[in-house]
């Protein structure tokens, strides 16, 4: 069972992925940079990362005009950049320099290429966010991809082969790993990692000869279901993109038994904090944006359903390891508050981008309509 320290990232936070160049970009006046001012998409591009061996992973981006370059990193989102390398191009084209050991432990990390070309403004590339998750054998994941890469991301594609990384294709429904993503209906459908005649692993239907169509949206959550089989490159799952520069809404609703399986679209956690032990009574309402739209309740008692308020369950590898109360119709005190029953308390918890979660929304005595929410 997952512990309250589970649910929080340690030690150093790290990771890398693949995506192609066929990215979809933003107008640049709507871009708003923790770090460096705006990028130079014509001098400056980042536009893969690939893992080479279980532990280190290869940077791949364009340099517009002779000149030099630096590659800066920062662990957080909003954290201060360092310079990681630096070199220089004779003429345009395509560097590559390899982030040995960035695969060792799960965790994040952001990256920028700046570039100083003579005679001509500086340059620099959007920042991409990369993530490392354990892709621990005989257990399910709950995930989502919290990066820009487009507003759907489909199995036949660069995605499907970054999500291949940590897995391990199979010969059977038995033995190979899977990723389950919740239909309109409420109904989990499955595409099977399978080695093709060729030797090369592809996304399948169950009756693994039809090409999956399956697609992740921004914003949902999805299982990995991994099984034992050796994994493909690394044992650790990696997402890499560029850092999204709009917010997408996740329709909750409360259809298919109010179950919506979503995540924190972008790079920063959002958290609901416990003020408690400084000022009793002054855990703050609405801290993830859900108390206004979603349905509070005045129980937790699941026998009295039209009292029931909204949760949201945690994952914890091998079950449901915490379950998170919205409180409602119990006056200014708890209204608009989570609240942890196994900790008899108000909740501290994030939700990490990457992660997924599920979303219990109610419709009580109090009503309960669909609504849509962004981070």
């Amino acid at each position: 069972m997952m512990t309250r320290n589970d649910l929080k990232p340690t030690g150093r936070w790290r990771c890398t992925g693949i995506v192609t160049a066929c990215i979809a970009l933003v107008s640049v006046a709507n871009v708003s940079l923790a770090q460096g001012g705006p990028p130079n998409f014509r001098m400056a591009r980042l536009f893969s990362i690939e893992a080479v061996n279980e532990t280190d992973a290869q940077l791949s981006f364009f340099v517009g005009q002779a000149g030099s370059y630096r590659i800066l990193a920062r662990d957080v989102a909003d954290g201060e950049e360092r310079v990681v390398t630096t070199g220089s191009v004779s003429r345009a084209g395509v560097s590559s320099w390899v982030d040995k050991g960035v695969l060792d432990a799960p965790g994040q990390r952001f990256y920028a290429v700046d570039v100083t070309i003579p005679k001509s403004p500086k340059g620099r590339s959007f920042d991409w966010g990369l993530y490392v998750h354990e892709r621990t054998a005989d257990a399910s994941h709950l995930v989502s991809f919290p990066l820009d890469v487009t507003e759907m991301t489909r199995l036949q594609g660069p995605f499907g082969k970054q999500l291949m990384y940590g897995l391990a294709a199979g010969t059977s429904t038995n033995d190979a790993d899977r990723v389950a993503v919740m239909n309109a209906d409420g109904e989990w459908v499955s595409a099977y990692l399978v080695k093709a005649a060729d030797g090369e692993a592809q996304w399948r239907d169950a009756d693994l000869k039809t090409p999956s169509s399956l697609e992740m949206q921004a914003g949902r959550a999805f299982w990995i279901h991994r099984k034992s089989g050796d994994p493909y490159m690394t044992s650790k799952g990696i997402f890499a993109g560029p850092l999204p520069t709009q917010p997408v809404a996740v329709h909750f609703t409360s259809a298919a038994r109010g179950i919506t399986p979503f995540g924190v679209y972008g790079p920063e956690p959002k958290r609901h904090s416990n003020t408690e032990k400084a000022v009793r009574y002054s855990t703050a309402a609405n801290q993830l944006g859900f108390a206004t739209l979603g349905s509070g309740g005045s129980t937790a008692d699941i026998r009295r359903d039209g009292e029931l308020g909204d949760q949201i369950w945690v994952w914890g590898g091998d079950g449901w390891a915490k379950r998170y109360w919205l409180m409602g119709h119990l006056g200014d005190k708890w209204d608009g508050k989570w609240w942890d029953p196994q900790a008899n308390d108000f909740a501290d918890f994030s939700l990490e981008p990457g992660v997924g979660y599920y979303y219990v929304h109610r419709t009580n005595n109090w009503g309960g309509t669909d609504f849509d929410w962004a981070p």
